[in-house]
């Protein structure tokens, strides 16, 4: 049936996504301890790869995945880099175009586990925003009493998104509809991340 089909695809994706992140831990887990063995303590286990200087103020995110780098800052921009050209691809302005913000801080910044072409920031303003690559449009979610401090994509489902702020929430989003799913108000301090846990 459709409903054991979808069951069986999000079990598939979860197995692979834990034995992904398995896989990344032991190799981390390797390079340290090849580290400590070393007499000379050999600096080319963690040589740098190049240098990604284009921000003009503090960088506050950054998120990696499908071969690209995301990072944001507190001088209102996204940055997405593609990992596969080693280019800038066009940089993401809070702000641009209809909505008219002289400077927004953004705090996190989100790749959608399903959707390369998905961005989410966090801001200062209260706002959370979504950007599209393929047209550069701006989605502004509203509804937060303080700044936002983080952004999670659902990993299975494009469409979920979460955030949390200081107003002492975190609020499910619908982005497809730009709606709030749900609010959680547990919390009785400001909340300062977010993140859903085996794809719930």
């Amino acid at each position: 049936s459709p409903d054991e089909a979808a069951a069986y695809t999000q079990r598939c994706l979860r197995a692979a996504l834990a034995e992904t992140e398995q896989v990344r831990m032991r190799t981390m887990q390797l390079r340290l301890k090849a580290l400590a063995c070393s007499t000379r303590a050999d600096a080319a286990l963690f040589s740098s790869a190049g240098a990604f200087r284009v921000h003009r103020d503090v960088v506050s995110g950054i998120s990696v995945g499908f071969d690209r780098v995301v990072t944001c800052s507190w001088d209102s921009s996204v940055r997405v880099f593609d990992l596969l050209c080693w280019q800038e691809l066009s940089p993401l302005h809070v702000g641009r175009g209809k909505l008219s913000v002289s400077r927004c801080p953004i705090l996190s910044v989100a790749l959608s586990s399903c959707n390369p072409g998905i961005v989410g920031c966090a801001c200062r303003d209260s706002c959370a925003r979504i950007w599209r690559l393929d047209a550069q449009s701006e989605q502004e979610l509203s509804g937060h009493k303080g700044a936002v401090n983080d952004i999670h994509f659902h990993a299975s489902q494009s469409s979920v998104m979460c955030t949390a702020s200081d107003d002492q929430r975190v609020f499910v989003w619908d982005i497809s509809l730009g709606n709030r799913a749900r609010a959680l108000k547990q919390h009785t301090r400001e909340v300062t991340s977010a993140c859903f846990v085996d794809g719930h």
